[in-house]
């Protein structure tokens, strides 16, 4: 099958709905490849800001001795990022990456690469993929040191005049 707002890539994998084992929700992403080489899974381009923080994680189920999955983002611009592997064991794993985009991109892919473990390599290796998140711009903006005031209602007909004092001041 093919996922929405991705590309299977590297002539060796094949992706498949897997509603036995999720993370969450009611099915996940089966990944199978039949390659020594790389395969990939890489989501369209996204615009990026240099210096906004992004958050990006997704769960894999890893238990296939012969590959592994990894996290990465590759820039348009600046250095790309490489995440931890994927570890074999018979349960989820979270990998996931949060910090600042980095000076001078100003696009960006999220990408799952698969590998194979040389020495355990029996023609293919499966994972699966669940819960894809990336998100732009998390960082937390301070409150200001006060808030509306004043507030007043009074009625119109069938309507409402509302009206308050905005806040004013610095932020905490």
């Amino acid at each position: 099958g093919t996922a929405d707002n991705w590309l299977a890539d590297g002539g060796a994998i094949v992706i498949s709905q897997n509603t036995v084992t999720v993370e969450s929700g009611s099915s996940s992403c089966e990944v199978t490849w039949t390659s020594q080489d790389n395969q990939y899974l890489t989501s369209d381009p996204f615009g990026v800001t240099a210096g906004v923080e992004i958050n990006t994680n997704f769960w894999v189920y890893d238990n296939d001795v012969a590959g592994r999955a990894r996290l990465c983002v590759i820039y348009e611009g600046a250095d790309n990022y490489y995440g931890d592997y994927s570890v074999d064991m018979a349960e989820w794993q979270q990998l996931s990456y949060a910090a600042p985009v980095p000076d001078g991109a100003t696009s960006a892919t999220f990408q799952i690469r698969f590998y194979d473990i040389s020495a355990e390599w029996d023609g293919d290796a499966t994972v699966i993929v669940d819960n894809v998140v990336f998100e732009g711009n998390t960082a937390i903006y301070p409150e200001p040191t006060n808030y509306p005031t004043d507030f007043a209602a009074a009625a119109a007909g069938l309507t409402i005049d509302l009206s308050w004092t905005e806040s004013a001041g610095a932020q905490l």
